[in-house]
C-alpha cells in the first residue's frame, strides 16, 4: 500500500511538473509572438509615431517640425494636395484656409489642370521644387494672406509656418509605396 501511494504521489508530481513546463513554454511563445507583432507594427508606421506627415496616396512623407507639428492635408487629386496647419487656422480669417498647395508631376511640363504646368507655377511663384523617385514636387503659396491682421505677431506666425513647410518639403522622401 505504501508503495502504491508513493507511486501515485510520484506520478502526480511528474504530471504537475509536466503541466507547469508546458504552461511556461506556451506563455513564453505568446510573449515572443506579441513582441514580434508590436515590432512589426512599429516598423510599418511610415509616420514613425507622428514625426512625419505621410501623404499615403503618393507614397511620400516629410518631417513635422515644431512650427508644423499639427499639419495635415486634403487630397485633391493625383497631382495636388492642400496643406493645412492648425496653427494658422487660429488666426482670424484663416479658419477655412488651405494655405499651401503641393503639386506633383512626372515632368515639369506635364499638365496640372487647364493650362497649368509645374513649369508655369515655378515661373510665377518660385518656391520649392524637389524630385522624389519619378515625380517633381512644387510647394506653391497663394499670393494673398488669409487674414487682414498685419500685426507683427501674425506676420511672424505666417512666416514661421511657411518657412517650416518649405524646409520640410525640401527633404521630402519616399515611403516606398504608391509613388
Amino acid at each position: 500500500m505504501k508503495r502504491f501511494a508513493l507511486s501515485i504521489l510520484l506520478v502526480g508530481i511528474l504530471v504537475a511538473l509536466g503541466f507547469g513546463g508546458w504552461k511556461y513554454w506556451q506563455n513564453r511563445d505568446a510573449k515572443q509572438t506579441k513582441t514580434a507583432l508590436n515590432n512589426t507594427q512599429k516598423n510599418n508606421d511610415p509616420s514613425e509615431g507622428g514625426k512625419y506627415l505621410v501623404i499615403k496616396e503618393w507614397g511620400v512623407r516629410f518631417s513635422l517640425t515644431k512650427d508644423i507639428k499639427d499639419a495635415s492635408y486634403i487630397y485633391v487629386n493625383d497631382y495636388g494636395i492642400r496643406l493645412i496647419s492648425e496653427k494658422l487656422k487660429q488666426l482670424p480669417g484663416c479658419e477655412d484656409d488651405q494655405r499651401m498647395t503641393l503639386e506633383r508631376a512626372k515632368n515639369p511640363d506635364d499638365s496640372l489642370g487647364p493650362n497649368t504646368t509645374l513649369a508655369d507655377l515655378l515661373k510665377h511663384n518660385p518656391t520649392i521644387l524637389t524630385k522624389v523617385d519619378n515625380y517633381h514636387y512644387l510647394l506653391y503659396f497663394p499670393s494673398y494672406a488669409c487674414t487682414t491682421d498685419q500685426s507683427q505677431k501674425t506676420v511672424d506666425l505666417l512666416s514661421e509656418v511657411s518657412e517650416a513647410f518649405k524646409d520640410s518639403i525640401k527633404k521630402l522622401e519616399s515611403t516606398g509605396g504608391n509613388n
